[in-house]
């Protein structure tokens, strides 16, 4: 087996590992067994096929290195600006820290929740704190990996600015490492521990939504609370400025580099060193119960029914003109809401369209929250984000873990394969995106008033021709065939970048008839009509099977 070079850094802090009660040199042979077999399989990061995945020496983590080495760029180049430490520090741990959760999140989750580890390795007289130290190592090992190409430019920075803040900052992003992952481990943990069966399945799920959406809206109060006065920016520390981890890092340098030092930056400065400590002595004091609670994801009750009785599910099943469709419908609606991997690679998705036309809001149109009562209603159209990404939910629908069971296609006679489709895009319509528009379309009304509902409705309307027309020009496959990672990443593109200009004439056309209320149901009445044509014509079938 080839011998790695992490592994032989690793031995360095053997002792930090046996003191904690993890059989070390098992726990090396476990990682050596998993990050050989990494090579020998295609990467969940890219997302792309390989063809020749069984060369051993073939990675294709490196090239998903390539591309957030590239990213780094743009991070850095805010190190490279000479402004305000406190700022400058507080807006790159904020990028920072919001790419390293997102990429744990959609990446690691896996790993960290899998329970074939215990079932197959637990067996062999291997306890629970060596499997979950090989876990969380496996993990930190490509997450170290990645921080370091997404911070290679703002590294250089730094140590430009002074060896010693150099230091700090390298410090400090593997600390942050760590602690984002710990912390999500303990959230997977008291989910775990409260809720049992398929249960922790969805509020895992949402759990990682949670995370997201509060790193996203953290991340945009970071530049609201700086002065800019004569084109300086001026920091004065405030008691709520405690509750921003982001802040926590900034502090130390900060401090050091001459900044005013107060109660506040001391309390900082003390969250950065004790909140990391803290949550790495809870994660390792309940590794075994953590081991333990994963054997609930195996525990499935047959609720379906029940879920089946929900409204959505009604009005989607309605909808259904035919038994085919119908039968379409029924398969894709149970394996949207119980195929974890269908929901890691749209659900961290979805909460971000929920949440971004809110942030567009709030960024470009006011000051302070006193102010939203007075947003013009042209900013109404941010609520075009949200359609934003339907490109990703179709993609996503194409694949499956379980794509071998797609013969069920031929098996069963079909008299139109376009009702597969119809039955699969309903069933993601009536139990994803119409439960998420209207909550955003709520919001909406919250902010702007009744007078908005006219826009929201036409906004829903052009969503399902939207459908359609991506469904045309990305020439989607028949739903759950493909093997997941199996991504043609140019047409992806292609259609993303055709979706985006036909998107942008919709907002455009709607700003212009936005003042006139006889245009906007006029415009309203021709995309219904539009809608019912291209439902019933335009779905064509790009199967080859």
């Amino acid at each position: 087996m080839k011998e790695y070079k992490f592994l032989r850094i690793l031995d360095k802090f053997e002792k930090i590992y046996t003191k904690i009660g993890v059989d070390y040199d098992k726990m090396r042979l476990i990682l050596s067994m998993k990050l050989t077999l990494d090579s020998r399989r295609t990467s969940t990061i890219m997302q792309d096929q390989n063809k020749n995945n069984n060369e051993e020496d073939k990675n294709i983590f490196n090239r998903a290195l390539i591309i957030y080495a590239i990213m780094g760029i743009f991070i850095g180049i805010t190190a490279m600006v000479s402004f305000n430490n406190m700022y400058k520090f507080s807006i790159l741990f904020g990028m920072f820290m919001f790419l390293v959760l997102t990429i744990f999140i959609s990446d690691f989750s896996n790993v960290l929740l899998d329970i074939r580890d215990k079932n197959i390795i637990g067996t062999k007289g291997i306890d629970n704190k060596t499997i979950n130290a090989a876990k969380i190592t496996h993990i930190c090992y490509y997450i170290f990996l990645t921080s370091l190409a997404l911070s290679w430019l703002a590294i250089i920075g730094s140590f430009r600015q002074s060896p010693l803040v150099g230091i700090i900052f390298i410090l400090e992003l593997i600390v942050i490492d760590v602690f984002m992952i710990v912390l999500t481990a303990l959230l997977y943990l008291l989910v775990l521990r409260v809720f049992d069966g398929e249960k922790v399945k969805d509020i895992i799920n949402f759990a990682q939504i949670a995370l997201v959406i509060i790193m996203t809206i953290s991340y945009q109060f970071l530049g609201r609370m700086f002065d800019i006065v004569d084109l300086n920016i001026i920091y004065k520390s405030k008691i709520w400025n405690l509750f921003f981890p982001p802040m926590w890092f900034a502090a130390p340098i900060y401090a050091i580099e001459g900044g005013h030092i107060n109660q506040i930056i001391i309390a900082l400065i003390v969250l950065a060193i004790i909140v990391p400590i803290i949550a790495i002595i809870l994660y390792i004091k309940n590794t075994s119960k953590f081991e333990n609670s994963l054997s609930k994801l195996n525990i499935a009750k047959d609720n379906e029914k029940e879920k089946k009785r929900g409204l959505f599910y009604k009005i989607g099943r309605n909808l259904c003109f035919n038994n085919e469709e119908k039968a379409v419908y029924d398969l894709s609606t149970s394996i949207i809401k119980k195929e974890r991997e269908f929901k890691l690679m749209t659900y961290p998705s979805l909460g971000f369209v929920v949440i971004f036309p809110l942030l567009f809001i709030l960024i470009f149109s006011v000051d302070s929250f006193s102010e939203i009562k007075n947003i013009s209603l042209h900013m109404s159209l941010n609520i075009y984000w949200f359609i934003f990404m339907v490109p990703t939910i179709l993609m996503a629908l194409q694949y499956s873990k379980d794509y071998k069971a797609a013969w069920i296609y031929q098996s069963t006679f079909v008299n139109d394969k376009r009702n597969i489709y119809k039955g699969a895009y309903k069933a993601v319509i009536s139990n994803l995106l119409l439960p998420l528009y209207l909550l955003e379309s709520i919001m909406f009304i919250v902010i702007f008033g009744m007078k908005v509902i006219p826009i929201l409705i036409i906004g829903f309307i052009f969503m399902l021709i939207f459908i359609v027309i991506q469904h045309i020009i990305s020439k989607n496959k028949l739903p759950f065939t493909l093997k997941m990672g199996e991504i043609d990443k140019g047409q992806n593109i292609i259609s993303t970048l055709l979706g985006m200009v036909i998107l942008g004439v919709a907002v455009g056309v709607n700003y212009f008839i936005l003042i006139n209320t006889y245009l906007l149901i006029i415009y309203g009445v021709i995309l219904t009509i539009i809608t019912f044509i291209m439902w019933k014509k335009c779905i064509l079938d790009f199967s080859t099977n």
